[in-house]
């Protein structure tokens, strides 16, 4: 399997443990509480992590 295609599945088993996947938006900041701010919103998850491709 090629790291696409794996990166799919990964995302596909997320979305089934309610995981919320935000794809194509500029993170203006990021707290030490976890809270991102976005150009439309602004919140704060338990966990995140930061891929950029």
């Amino acid at each position: 399997m090629d790291d696409y295609r794996l990166g799919l599945w990964v995302a596909e088993q997320a979305k089934t443990l309610s995981v919320k996947i935000i794809e194509q938006q500029a993170v203006k900041l990021i707290y030490f509480d976890g809270t991102f701010e976005i150009a439309t919103d602004k919140i704060q998850y338990d966990a995140r992590a930061g891929i950029v491709t």
